[in-house]
């Protein structure tokens, strides 16, 4: 494996046949790697791997998506190929991640594609994770939200202001975050609606959310937040005052 990395290293630029042929020996090594129990040495060669395979994806990413969605591949396999493809805008790569989010037989791949969309940022993903914000599985709900946090979509809001009170905490903590991000003016009175119910760190993103969205309606009801805070909320909401643009008289 070193000497294989070694040569790529230094054999500089290569035609396509030869970067496909060294694609194929890598995600080999990765799949490898991966049905291994992790240890040390184990994780150092699948980073080595999959930085080697990110640095060489715009040669191969067809390939690359074909890998991921391959039924029967361990999902640690698929779910490391897809974290390699998900920065590219690459039509092959958006289907792949959305195909296995709605029908990954696993779910953590499932939960995988869907971490992967977050970075992925394409809006053509909406549709399909707004699917998955009404899925049973919290994990699969909480990454989810945080997707569409992600894509900044105010299409999001009405499914993102019901799992902000989800019984599930991270997909709570995730819908406030993205309703944050989102950062229309809408959000602030589910945010509100659902603070009676919240832990001590919803109502810290809550601060942050409204921090984010900025606007009249937001800083009053910071500083009526304030009135009654802790030293400690009172200085979060303080230093969140401080970073919000200032409002038009």
């Amino acid at each position: 494996m070193k000497a294989l990395l070694l040569a790529v290293v230094l054999g500089g630029s290569q035609d396509a046949v030869a970067q496909a042929a060294n694609a194929d020996q890598l995600l080999s090594e990765l799949e490898s790697a991966v049905a291994t129990p992790l240890n040390k040495n184990n994780a150092r060669l699948q980073r080595d791997v999959m930085k080697e395979l990110r640095t060489q994806r715009r040669f191969n990413l067809h390939r690359l998506a074909e890998e991921a969605g391959k039924h029967g591949k361990n999902w640690r396999y698929r779910c490391a190929v897809m974290s390699i493809m998900s920065e590219d805008q690459d039509a092959a790569v958006t289907s792949a991640l959305v195909d296995n989010l709605k029908k990954g037989e696993d779910i953590n791949l499932r939960v995988c594609a869907a971490q992967q969309l977050r970075i992925h940022k394409n809006p053509k993903t909406l549709d399909p994770l707004l699917e998955a914000l009404g899925e049973s599985d919290g994990k699969l709900r909480a990454s989810a939200a945080s997707a569409l946090g992600s894509l900044r979509d105010k299409r999001a809001l009405a499914k993102l202001s019901k799992t902000i009170a989800d019984s599930d905490r991270p997909t709570a903590i995730n819908s406030i975050w993205a309703v944050g991000e989102i950062g229309d003016e809408a959000g602030v009175a589910p945010l509100l609606e659902a603070m009676s119910t919240m832990s001590e760190t919803e109502k810290f993103n809550l601060i942050a959310a409204l921090g984010k969205i900025g606007g009249t309606r937001s800083r009053q009801e910071l500083m009526r937040m304030r009135a009654s805070a802790d030293k400690l909320t009172a200085e979060l909401i303080d230093a969140t005052i401080k970073k919000m643009r200032p409002t038009e008289p």
